[in-house]
């Protein structure tokens, strides 16, 4: 059966939607399916770990996944979009952009020394000056990146690095994020859905 050239019964919602679809039915399926949460995880290494820590992500079902690589493409799908919670590594490569080129080119192009996660969370949460006076070094030379125009919270945000809270707990109670998992060997496969599953519980 078709109606107003949209097939509803062999074609997914999605599809019916990229056919311009406008019949009543459609509209009502399209209605009742489930919204996924949007999360972003900024993770160098996170192709890596596919076949592990994303399986059950995508498995799931529930999650609207973006992977950035750099504190380049992290800030630039911050802007892009609003997310439901965002997950960070602490040691990021700085990608294309001035600004964190200089950030991390002050810390001796070495990711342990920059940190970029911190001063990335810090130009997310409007909170650079408190990075700055705790003695983070921040690139006062260089322009930051335009903000993202949606409000997050610090709730929204998980902080996923080697890095313990001995190390960054005190730059992390600076930005109001209370979420840190340290990444250690042994961690099961679910580790990544288990964070975002607390960030949004």
């Amino acid at each position: 059966m078709i109606l107003d050239n949209c097939r509803l019964v062999s074609e997914t919602a999605a599809t019916q939607l990229a056919l311009g679809c406008t019949c009543t039915l459609y509209q009502r399926s399209l209605a009742a399916l489930p919204t996924k949460s949007r999360v972003l995880w900024v993770e160098d290494s996170a192709r890596f770990d596919l076949q592990h820590m994303l399986g059950p992500i995508f498995a799931s079902r529930r999650y609207d996944l973006t992977l950035a690589e750099n504190a380049t493409s992290g800030a630039d799908y911050l802007r892009q979009r609003n997310f439901d919670a965002v997950v960070v590594d602490v040691r990021l490569p700085p990608g294309t952009h001035p600004y964190w080129r200089a950030i991390y080119n002050n810390a001796g192009a070495d990711r342990t020394n920059a940190k970029l996660g911190l001063p990335l969370l810090g130009w997310l949460l409007d909170r650079i000056d408190a990075l700055r006076r705790a003695g983070i070094d921040i690139a006062d030379h260089e322009t930051p990146p335009r903000r993202p125009k949606w409000d997050v919270s610090p709730q929204q945000i998980g902080v996923f690095s080697v890095e313990n809270r001995g190390e960054i707990g005190p730059a992390l109670e600076l930005l109001g994020v209370d979420f840190l998992q340290e990444k250690r060997p042994g961690l099961p496969d679910s580790v990544l859905i288990d964070i975002v599953d607390e960030l949004l519980g």
